[in-house]
């Protein structure tokens, strides 16, 4: 008769915090009619439950430990061995410019073009290829530099792949 003047959301409480929180009693022991040995035995059994429930928790734990630092050992072996891997890659890219540089230098060399030359001739291109670009990355003082002498005139014409550039001579 008292459940009858609680609020639901009282009770539901109540209950909650009991059988999900594991707070708060649900019964008491009251049977009058239970020995003090078989309550004594009942409260063994219970607390021999309850450790069992214990060690399975422990358990489950215990094993969601060791999954998760397999995996993060599978984790780091597979970074190391893909660090690895982009390390030798990116020193066989350095291996790679210092070899095309030096390749570069000599073909000046050949053609009988000075540095300051080929830089003139480099600018101009980007100059002409990108139109004010190239102030705001060198300056303009860099860019006046470039001059139009080094290169023919450019005419830009239309094709599938995009904007080429035809030199007119």
């Amino acid at each position: 008769a008292v459940l009858d003047k609680l609020p639901i959301k009282d009770i539901e409480r109540a209950v909650e915090d009991a059988l999900f929180d594991g707070e708060g009693v649900l019964g008491t022991k009251s049977n009058l009619g239970v020995t003090s040995e078989i309550r004594e035995w009942e409260d063994h059994a219970e607390e021999y439950v309850v450790l069992q429930a214990e060690v399975s928790q422990q358990r489950n734990a215990l094993m969601r430990q060791r999954r998760i630092r397999t995996l993060n050992e599978r984790t780091y072996a597979a970074t190391l061995e893909r660090t690895t891997r982009i390390e030798n890659l990116v020193n066989e890219m350095q291996a790679d410019l210092k070899s095309l540089k030096s390749r570069l230098n000599d073909e000046l060399k050949d053609l009988g073009l000075s540095e300051s030359t080929a830089t003139s001739i480099l600018a101009q291109h980007y100059k002409r290829q990108y139109p004010g670009r190239l102030e705001e990355e060198v300056g303009a003082d860099a860019a006046a530099a470039a001059g139009d002498a080094m290169i023919p005139d450019a005419k830009r014409q239309k094709t599938e792949g995009g904007d080429v550039d035809v030199m007119m001579t």
